[in-house]
């Protein structure tokens, strides 16, 4: 198997300004892993080990909205070539060989913290 699968980054979304209290429980939690990235909403954290059986992987967290494994990023403005990128990372190529996704997500991060300017967060145009 490459050198990137099985996976070693975990990526967490959760609500704006709650990044240092997912920090803190994950810490604390029973997974070795500790913090890697974060922007607000999203937390990347490094796994001690990469992960045998990501099918079976459980994240114990009352402030992670999702999780997942990083499989790559992309960039760009359009959604159709955002698309067309991920379908070319190597890292997906070789997940694709070896697992079905369960699910796929796409979305745009929240803008500020919920009730800030009278946002409220929720799935934008980008993420549809």
């Amino acid at each position: 198997m490459p050198a990137d699968w099985p996976p070693q980054f975990l990526f967490t979304v959760c609500q704006c300004g709650a990044e240092l209290a997912l920090k803190q429980e994950i810490a604390k939690g029973p997974i070795d892993a500790r913090p890697a990235y974060m922007r607000p909403g999203f937390v990347t954290f490094k796994l001690g080990r990469p992960c045998d059986h990501p099918d079976q992987f459980q994240l114990p967290s009352t402030f992670a909205r999702t999780f997942g494994f990083c499989l790559g990023k992309v960039t760009g403005e359009l959604s159709g070539e955002l698309a067309r990128q991920v379908w070319q990372l190597p890292a997906v190529e070789q997940f694709m060989g070896v697992h079905l996704p369960g699910d796929i997500h796409v979305w745009q991060r929240d803008t500020k913290p919920a009730g800030s300017s009278g946002f409220q967060p929720g799935p934008t145009l980008l993420a549809r």
